[in-house]
């Protein structure tokens, strides 16, 4: 299994996406922005079928979901939200 980067932000256009992608997994965080986390994950999808697109995401209504299996996601994570804590 090859894990190859971690993205700091998701890429703004499909030049971008456009370099290596051959990972195996892709995570990606539903949560931070829905709507570039799906046109990430619809493009990913398009340029690596072989691919396994994990959505990450607190949210566990239906509907999200359906939304990331819809644009390629072959999994979903639930997970809870991250919260600062002070120790």
């Amino acid at each position: 299994m090859r894990l190859r980067r971690h993205l700091e932000r998701y890429p703004t256009d499909e030049q971008e996406l456009t370099g290596d992608l051959s990972a195996d997994i892709y995570l990606v965080d539903f949560d931070r922005d829905r709507q570039r986390a799906t046109q990430a994950a619809e493009e990913i999808h398009a340029a690596d079928l072989d691919a396994a697109i994990f959505a990450v995401s607190a949210q566990s209504a239906p509907d999200s979901i359906i939304q990331a299996m819809r644009c390629g996601c072959s999994e979903y994570i639930w997970s809870s939200p991250l919260i600062a804590t002070s120790c």
